[in-house]
């Protein structure tokens, strides 16, 4: 079903490559043109089960989308993300 690349330590924690896209799947940046990063965020699901996203363009550099992705990150992780419409 699934081939195993690769497999690394985390905190001592065996996990395959395939577990960590799985994990690390909160929010993703994709290149949109030079200069210019889509980030998207899940906010979870609604009353109805519908997802949120929240998606923003940063127009700068890969650096500067990582920065916006891990402050929101955090916020939504503290509950200090103000609701979207």
């Amino acid at each position: 079903m699934f081939s195993v690349i690769t497999v690394f330590s985390v905190d001592h924690v065996w996990i395959t490559e395939h577990l960590r896209r799985v994990i690390t799947t909160a929010g993703n940046i994709t290149k949109r043109s030079k200069g210019v990063y889509l980030v998207r965020i899940a906010l979870g699901q609604d009353a109805q089960g519908k997802r949120q996203t929240l998606t923003k363009t940063i127009h700068g550099s890969r650096e500067d989308a990582e920065k916006y992705l891990t402050e929101v990150l955090r916020e939504r992780d503290l509950g200090q993300l103000a609701p979207q419409r």
